[in-house]
């Protein structure tokens, strides 16, 4: 869930963005991505979700490797109206060496 503060928007990870000027699109845009994101067969049961301002997207959760992680980037890059992708927030298992949690 993202709290949305003054022209601030807040991400359950901490991650800050400024609030982007067409909320509509923003949010018709992050539909699109959940419903690509949900209906691919690799990558639709990871805990990934985004928060889009403006045109550009921050993709936040957990992937297992870093193909899932390409994979969600390719996807979210493919939806009409996303400009930028952004996965920093986006944690790698592999590369942390932690164990991957599927909740």
């Amino acid at each position: 869930m993202i709290a949305r503060h003054a022209n601030v928007g807040i991400t359950p990870s901490g991650l800050v963005a400024p609030m982007g000027k067409n909320p509509v699109r923003e949010a018709a845009i992050t539909s699109a991505i959940r419903a690509r994101l949900i209906n691919d067969k690799r990558v639709g049961d990871l805990p990934v979700t985004s928060m889009v301002v403006d045109r550009d997207v921050y993709l936040i959760g957990r992937v297992q490797t870093l193909e899932q992680r390409d994979i969600v980037e390719f996807i979210v890059r493919g939806t009409p109206g996303v400009g930028r992708v952004n996965t920093d927030e986006l944690e790698v298992a592999e590369l942390t060496g932690s164990p991957f949690i599927n909740m």
